[in-house]
């Protein structure tokens, strides 16, 4: 994990690339509702479970950068996902939550988030906010059969 930040800060990668290296393309990042303006919002089941891919069984782990002015209203909304997930601030404020806690978080903050809480996300002050968010199942520590990790 220290690696890829290192990388990511070392040869500012493009977005697209470090999508490219999670074996994800950004079209098919899936399960993302687009209104009529052209903002996001994340789709969750019943539960509050988010239905986006994070990651595969052979590669568990997904990079992604958002800014919070392309979600609607600037937030996401509250949703869960099995993976845990570190959050890098790259740029501006957010107010983060994690079930009934708030995190003030601003330009290189980080937070984990465990499985399965609830999280949302809101700008703090009307600013924008830019994030990388890396969701990566437990077993990406460990490996699994057959995963890449193992095939490595």
């Amino acid at each position: 994990m220290l690696r890829l930040l290192s990388l990511i800060k070392k040869h500012r990668y493009s977005t697209k690339s470090i999508l490219f290296l999670s074996g994800r393309k950004r079209e098919e990042e899936g399960c993302m509702k687009e209104a009529k303006n052209g903002k996001t919002q994340i789709i969750t089941g019943p539960s509050q479970r988010e239905l986006k891919e994070h990651g595969s069984y052979q590669f568990p782990f997904l990079v992604s950068y958002e800014r919070l002015s392309g979600y609607e209203s600037g937030s996401f909304l509250w949703h869960w996902h099995r993976e845990i997930e570190l959050t890098l601030i790259t740029k501006g404020n957010m107010i983060y939550q994690i079930n009934d806690r708030q995190f003030c978080m601003k330009e290189k903050d980080a937070l984990f988030g465990n499985s399965p809480r609830l999280n949302s996300a809101h700008r703090a002050v009307g600013r924008d906010c830019a994030k990388f968010s890396f969701p990566f199942a437990p077993g990406f520590f460990y490996g699994y059969r057959g995963g890449f990790f193992q095939k490595k």
